[in-house]
């Protein structure tokens, strides 16, 4: 089985082996693999749980990595309990992912993940992660980049490891100043919502892992509310996503507010969601007698697009929307313009689509596929300006841990940005 990125599988029980390939090596760079062996908050026990060419098992004997074949081998059953999951990496030594061209990650007799890098500006990629899931083990294709080298990914797992030189200081005053008021709202906060502030520290953590807590951001919501949503409204999925993506705005926007449009086969606004409101704002969805229809992706983008332009801040302040649906839309012209259009705006299009994906590759071609795969299109559109676009999907909302779903919140985000500076799309 292919996965597509945010995709999982099973693998089979017992010993799990899985191999890294990468399409091209780079002339005069290094290329290092790595494993990290990680508990349930995403940090490692001890150092000895970082696998790479200079440590080529763990202190348990459960994981061993192979340097000359780029496999590693898991003994599943003597994985220890507090071992929740398996990070797969790989880092360019002295250079970008883009290098590469493709990193094959596949599971012996199990799946495989297919991540193409071109024009990846990070010098490591978060590959796969391999994690429990009643009582078995499942492969997370993941395809994560992330600012920095061998050193800061291992870092941000909780190594220590010999500092490097400062490098120059580069980042806006702003951010300092913007961190210190997120840092005195979630005092304020852990009073009363001591899961939203727990999730906005998990969040920051994806958000530094690629660079993408650099600069300020405005964040949208757009929710398909389609009657095939209904049931996911019912069951509270609504709501804990919410709570998620209110964590991710609280790191990213200046004030915390979520601005947030509905859509089925119309679209419309309704008022900014706080820290304050999100809890309520499913049920006032579920009240509403204007929802329900069919789906409409290209209406709901044009409305967002229209609302985020009349800002004075428009082209300055990065734009960032994740775009939630269960299901495929009525009209992919509409929406394919508006992608095509928006790529030339400040405005990146983070896509969700909740339910099963079709396996097998995904065509990057002008023929659109049926269901999310359109979606996966709009990814990877030829002809933008800027690839403004990035898209997974999940069976369940809540299956992936909160880490993993931050992580594929933040996936292509910082690369983003700075294209889009390059480019002139974003100013200052």
């Amino acid at each position: 089985m292919q996965l597509t990125k945010g995709a999982n599988a099973p693998v089979p029980a017992g010993t799990i082996v899985a191999t890294i390939a990468c399409d091209h090596a780079p002339a005069g760079l290094d290329v290092d693999l790595s494993a990290y062996l990680l508990t349930a908050d995403g940090r490692v026990r001890g150092d000895a749980d970082m696998l790479f060419y200079g440590n080529a098992g763990d202190a348990d004997g459960s994981v061993r990595f192979d340097t000359a074949t780029g496999r590693f081998t898991i003994r599943t059953d003597a994985v220890p309990a507090a071992v929740s999951r398996i990070a797969l990496c790989v880092v360019v030594d002295g250079g970008t992912a883009a290098s590469l061209g493709a990193i094959t990650l596949s599971v012996a007799d199990g799946p495989s993940y297919r991540h193409a890098t071109d024009g990846q500006p990070e010098a490591a990629i978060i590959v796969g992660e391999l994690y429990r899931r009643d009582g078995g083990w499942k492969l997370r294709a993941i395809g994560q980049g992330f600012a920095g080298g061998l050193g800061p990914l291992a870092r941000s797992y909780g190594i220590e490891v010999a500092e490097e030189a400062p490098a120059p200081a580069t980042t806006p005053a702003r951010v300092d100043l913007r961190k210190q008021a997120l840092e005195k709202k979630l005092v304020d906060l852990a009073k009363t919502d001591a899961r939203l502030v727990n999730l906005t520290k998990t969040a920051a953590v994806s958000l530094a892992k690629t660079g993408a807590d650099a600069r300020a951001a405005k964040f949208w919501l757009v929710l398909d509310v389609s009657g095939s949503m209904r049931g996911l409204f019912k069951s509270g999925a609504v709501d804990r996503l919410i709570q998620r993506c209110m964590a991710y705005a609280l790191n990213l926007d200046d004030d915390g507010d979520v601005s947030c449009v509905l859509f089925d086969n119309s679209a419309r606004a309704i008022p900014p969601i706080t820290a304050a409101t999100y809890a309520g704002v499913a049920a006032e969805v579920m009240a509403r007698r204007d929802i329900w229809g069919t789906t409409d992706y290209g209406r709901a983008m044009r409305l967002v697009r229209e609302m985020a332009a009349a800002e004075p801040d428009f082209g300055r302040m990065p734009v960032y929307v994740m775009f939630v649906t269960d299901g495929g839309t009525e009209n992919r012209p509409l929406a394919e313009r508006q992608i095509q259009s928006a790529a030339a705006e400040g405005i990146f299009w983070k896509f969700m689509a909740i339910g099963p994906m079709p396996k097998g590759h995904v065509a990057k071609s002008r023929a659109l596929p049926r269901g999310f795969d359109f979606l996966a299109y709009l990814d990877d559109m030829p002809g933008r300006v800027v690839d403004n676009a990035d898209f997974f999907a999940v069976a369940d909302p809540d299956d992936p841990s909160d880490e993993a779903f931050f992580d594929l919140m933040a996936n292509e985000y910082a690369g983003w940005i700075a294209a889009a500076a390059k480019a002139g799309v974003l100013r200052g």
